[in-house]
């Protein structure tokens, strides 16, 4: 196949460096190459020096500096599509042969939101560690749906939107509906009896219609749940949270009269090729078990 004066068959990837590929693919895929300098877990250098290497080895221009970052040429293209085939073909034999691993050993790479793992389950996971002592864990904290078909991680924990399903492809089980309610701390209502704002996400954003008062202002904005709890038990006005949150702070009371709502459905989601793997397989049932544990908390119905 040719392309742009580039040659574009097995010959030719015969001659580079599968490395240098993965870091061209980072780089189209992220626009920048600090993005995918950040995504590699690597430095911008490593990633212009590798692309770099690529277009010498290849005798083409790979990519355009353009306004937003790097935009691939058309030799670009052709030689990022050919890299994407190799790069499916690798992670699905990589897939195969960790879906037949029978060894309770090894590494578990887990994506999880980091209030999960920070004010429920680290205590559970330090009991899986001690049982399993031949098993690593991974943690990765993430509200973003994990390409597991790449091996971004090899299970995730995702609260989605209430109601919503995973995408189709991946073996998924939903544990529990997870409930927020309206708290702050009882000195902030004692001193504001009639509640005077909202702190939380951006004031555009439509959460504050949907909260038991959509007549009350957002102010102080915070990105992050657990930025809002820390607002909240420290004064800074009233929040909405998950109930895993809020009702284990002693400094938080609810709203008087507002009962919990369902906001997210809490998925354990792992690629189908993994599904069968030894470790995976006690490690899901291990979670399974702890988070059944937490239903309650999970839902709401132990203020």
């Amino acid at each position: 196949m040719g392309h742009g004066g580039v040659l574009v068959n097995q010959a030719l990837f015969d001659a580079v460096d599968l490395n240098d590929l993965r870091v061209a693919l980072a780089v189209a895929e992220h626009g920048t190459l600090r993005a995918a300098a950040t995504q590699l877990g690597t430095s911008h250098t490593t990633v212009s020096r590798r692309v770099t290497s690529l277009e010498v080895q290849l005798g083409a221009r790979l990519f355009d500096r353009v306004a937003s970052g790097l935009q691939p040429t058309e030799a670009g293209r052709a030689v990022l599509d050919v890299a994407r085939v190799l790069r499916n073909e690798i992670q699905g034999l990589e897939r195969g042969v960790l879906g037949q691993d029978l060894r309770l050993s090894g590494r578990i790479r887990v994506s999880l939101p980091d209030l999960l793992a920070t004010h429920l389950l680290m205590p559970d996971l330090a009991r899986f560690a001690d049982e399993y002592t031949a098993i690593d864990l991974e943690l990765h904290p993430s509200y973003a749906i994990a390409d597991l078909a790449r091996r971004d991680a090899d299970i995730a924990l995702r609260l989605m939107p209430h109601g919503q399903s995973p995408q189709e492809d991946l073996v998924g089980r939903r544990l529990c509906a997870v409930h927020q309610c309206a708290y702050a701390s009882a000195d902030w209502l004692a001193r504001h009896p009639d509640p005077t704002h909202w702190v939380g996400w951006a004031p555009d954003n439509d959460w504050i219609d949907s909260s038991p008062r959509p007549d009350l202002p957002a102010r102080h904005a915070l990105d992050g749940a657990l930025l809002q709890l820390a607002a909240a038990r420290s004064g800074l006005g009233l929040a909405v949270l998950p109930c895993l949150l809020g009702d284990p702070a002693p400094e938080l009371v609810r709203l008087g009269r507002v009962e919990p709502w369902p906001r997210w459905d809490l998925w354990v989601l792992v690629h189908p090729d993994l599904r069968n793997t030894a470790r995976m397989v006690v490690f899901r049932r291990f979670l399974f078990e702890a988070l059944a544990g937490y239903a309650p908390l999970l839902t709401g119905a132990t203020p």
